[in-house]
């Protein structure tokens, strides 16, 4: 519904009406937000509209409002993204835990490289 909405924001935008007549697009967007320098409020709000609502290119055509090309997000690529992070960090926290561990003393010759060999086994699983 938010996203109709936006839709409907640009689309009564007089400036898109003249970006459809032939102007370059990309220029015209990066002339607006160029122009709402001062504002952060304004650009942000431009950028949402053109950006939140999927929306890069819009025309007019016989008085109707057509969108000829979105921005497509994948979500499964977004969150095999997030889990690769949290799985870097866990391991990066694992490090620092078996670091502390070592750190605080009395430990034999053995802990001290089956701790090391660990680490070591996080640090190669967290470089790609």
């Amino acid at each position: 519904m938010q996203c109709k909405k936006m839709t409907e924001e640009i689309l009564d935008n007089k400036d898109v009406a003249r970006v459809s007549r032939g102007e370059n697009r990309r220029e015209q967007l990066v002339r607006w937000i160029d122009e709402y320098e001062g504002d952060a409020q304004k650009r942000n709000l431009l950028k949402n509209r053109f950006y939140e609502a999927n929306i890069l290119v819009v025309d007019r055509i016989r008085g109707r409002a057509r969108v000829i090309q979105r921005k497509e997000v994948d979500i499964a690529q977004i969150n095999i993204a997030i889990q690769q992070r949290e799985l870097r960090i866990r391991h990066q926290r694992e490090i620092l835990g078996r670091a502390l561990e070592l750190s605080k003393g009395n430990n034999s010759a053995q802990q001290i490289e089956a701790a090391a060999r660990r680490v070591q086994e996080i640090a190669n699983a967290i470089e790609p």
